[in-house]
């Protein structure tokens, strides 16, 4: 299921993940909580300089090592896998024009990286849904 938050990200995550607002950030979670997906959303730049998906990206992660680079359409992403304490962390930034989103997913089963990576490379810009809702999510078409 495609779920969009207010800030215009939107994510592709199984039917049954519980979803919690955070006011200023958006969180997922399966029932077990073996998979936890968190986006916030940042604004970059002034109306008159707002620097390009590419630009941001490349502030990402100041060493390369290990980055998974990603492109889709608009969307310019980087991310990094690690281990931490017992669970897998991905570590990731999306971009377009103008806008960041910082996502963490963490899973607590190895075997759910890929899980994890394809979730977050699922990641889009629709539109900026503060502007039509004050609900935090709504659920988009595929």
């Amino acid at each position: 299921m495609r779920l969009v938050s207010p800030t215009g990200w939107s994510v592709e995550l199984p039917d049954d993940f519980i979803q919690k607002d955070n006011t200023d950030s958006w969180q997922a979670h399966n029932p077990q909580g073996s998979r936890v997906v968190y986006i916030a959303s940042l604004d970059v730049g002034s109306p008159e300089a707002r620097p390009s998906a590419d630009q941001i990206a490349q502030r990402a992660f100041k060493d390369d090592t290990g980055v998974i680079d990603f492109k889709s359409g608009p969307v310019v992403g980087r991310a990094r896998v690690s281990a931490q304490e017992g669970t897998w962390v991905v570590n990731a930034i999306s971009a377009i024009t103008g806008r960041v989103a910082t996502i963490t997913i963490t899973v607590t089963d190895e075997d759910d990286i890929a899980w994890a990576i394809d979730s977050w490379k699922s990641i889009r810009f629709e539109s900026d849904q503060r502007k039509q809702t004050h609900r935090w999510f709504r659920r988009g078409t595929s």
